[in-house]
């Protein structure tokens, strides 16, 4: 019989997930137990990174950014700046503003290290920006399933979890791995296992469990240290007061990327 991929979507299903997870131990009640591989401590109690400050001018504001800095590389991992006054910029402004007040990080994409969000509306309703810690979900593992760290750092296309300097950094997608909507998972992927299946499940609500939610505002960024955050929003809905018109150049790319049916 051929390999088959485990019963797993992008959506995760927590009866599925806790099922999954209970045939695993009854096969092997050892899990639990399994050491960590070699390098990864039991638990780790340091956040990520630093970064050079960019020559973009700020006189009055550097002082505070580099103060926000501090909290986004060695602290909790993400801050949010209140109420620019979207408004009175035009587009074009509102760009250089936000491009250069990530307490001077590379503009980068959800691969990358950091992460801002400029809401230029709120949502008509729903939206919450949720945030969990990598250090605390990571702790909570090495505690109750060292087995799964194990897993996570395994070679997939390649480790989903890797521990350096100190520090542990997931990074991860689940569409990867499960395809989402009419975006089918690509076939040059090998199948994943059970006990890969299990810890991208526990990855998901683990940080569901122990997520901050921070409700955006019109004119707020957020930023987020991306190898040290893991991120997701609540479902929302815009109206035609909120919405806001995809530029023609970035259509292709917004609808191949995310128009998916409203069941999904």
């Amino acid at each position: 019989m051929s390999p088959s991929q485990p019963d797993i979507d992008y959506h995760p299903n927590y009866d599925k997930s806790c099922h999954r997870t209970t045939l695993r131990l009854q096969a092997d009640s050892s899990l639990p137990n399994i050491p960590l591989s070699a390098g990864f401590p039991e638990n780790v109690v340091q956040t990520l990174g630093y970064i050079s400050p960019s020559s973009f001018p700020l006189p009055t504001l550097s002082k505070a950014l580099q103060e926000l800095s501090t909290i986004l590389h060695s602290g909790r991992g993400f801050f949010v700046r209140r109420t620019i006054p979207t408004e009175k910029y035009t587009t074009e402004e509102l760009v250089l503003i936000y491009a250069g007040t990530p307490t001077q990080p590379t503009f980068l994409t959800d691969t990358g290290d950091l992460i801002a969000l400029l809401a230029l509306e709120s949502a008509a309703e729903g939206g919450t920006s949720k945030l969990a810690s990598v250090g605390r979900i990571y702790n909570e593992l090495a505690r109750t399933r060292p087995d799964l760290i194990n897993v996570l750092a395994e070679l997939w296309l390649r480790p989903l979890l890797f521990h350096t300097s100190d520090h542990i950094i997931i990074q991860w997608s689940r569409r990867n791995f499960t395809g989402f909507g009419s975006q089918k998972r690509n076939p040059s992927i090998s199948l994943i296992t059970e006990a890969q299946a299990e810890a991208l499940g526990a990855l998901h609500f683990l940080a569901e469990k122990f997520c901050v939610r921070l409700e955006l505002k019109k004119g707020d960024i957020q930023y987020i240290n991306s190898l040290g955050i893991l991120h997701a929003r609540e479902a929302f809905r815009d109206d035609e007061m909120h919405n806001m018109e995809t530029p023609q150049a970035l259509r292709e790319t917004w609808n191949r990327l995310y128009a998916v049916p409203p069941e999904d």
